[in-house]
């Protein structure tokens, strides 16, 4: 089957701005992230639906410094005809000589289905990293983002059953070299011909340069689809997670273990 897939707008503006950041003129950090999905065309309709979305931030600055924090998280999902957008996003600015600011950002979706053998959807995802300081021995700067997928099947309605396929995406780029970008998938999805099977690709890419800044971005889009051999009752859950962090002097606040927060919020539904 052919993959026609209706790409996500994604134009990076979170690495323009840290392109910009990243100039001696400006004496400043800066950190983005923006993790953002479209599930549609579901062959079936969803018996019910659920959605949550949360946000916090925190900033502190003393006499000498300044921050600016934005973060915002909006998710829908719609019953008949089923589909799903949602989007989170973050960014940190922090200037002179004592601050500290970060944003979280999460989404969480779950939609309950039922099939008597094929079950399909069409997905496109993003991930937009990005960083910039002006001085990598006092200012430090991360922004990290995770995706996941998740669908059980089980013989009844009230159960959550068996998980049986799984897609996961995940980035962190920080002035501490702990940079990654991370896609992993079962064998029952399959990307548009200019995705990534692999990374880095045409369509996710890692760089950083001299700690002064760096970006991380994935466009991923296809299909899902897998054929049950009796009729069963789905649960599709989705969760998403966005962070930033800039801070002077530099301490051993980071955001890389709350990338796991995300991905395990289904268990909530055990």
């Amino acid at each position: 089957m052919p993959l026609r897939v209706a790409r996500l707008a994604l134009s990076l503006p979170l690495t323009a701005i840290a392109l910009n950041f990243a100039s001696p003129a400006k004496a400043a950090s800066f950190a983005g992230a923006n993790a953002e999905a479209q599930l549609f065309n579901f062959n079936v309709a969803a018996l019910s639906t659920n959605t949550f979305a949360d946000t916090d931030a925190f900033s502190n600055s003393g006499d000498f410094g300044a921050v600016l924090n934005f973060n915002d998280a909006n998710i829908t999902f719609l019953q008949d005809p089923a589909r799903l957008d949602n989007v989170v996003v973050g960014t940190s600015e922090g200037s002179g000589t004592n601050y500290l600011g970060r944003t979280e950002g999460s989404t969480e979706a779950l939609g309950q289905f039922r099939v008597d053998d094929l079950f399909s959807f069409q997905f496109d995802t993003g991930l937009d990293l990005a960083y910039s300081i002006d001085d990598p021995i006092k200012e430090s700067a991360e922004a990290a983002g995770a995706l996941n997928l998740s669908l059980f099947s089980s013989s009844e309605p009230d159960q959550l059953g068996a998980l049986v396929d799984q897609f996961s995406l995940t980035g962190n780029v920080s002035t501490d070299g702990k940079d990654f970008l991370n896609l992993s998938s079962s064998p029952n999805f399959s990307f548009a011909l200019e995705d990534c099977p692999a990374i880095p690709s045409e369509s996710c890419r890692l760089r950083t340069e001299n700690e002064i800044s760096g970006q991380a971005f994935a466009n991923i889009g296809g299909i899902y689809e897998r054929q049950f051999k009796a009729p069963s009752y789905l649960t599709l859950i989705e969760t998403k997670f966005s962070g930033t962090l800039v801070q002077v002097p530099e301490s051993s606040m980071t955001l890389a273990l709350l990338l796991g927060g995300a991905t395990l919020l289904w268990k909530r539904h055990d």
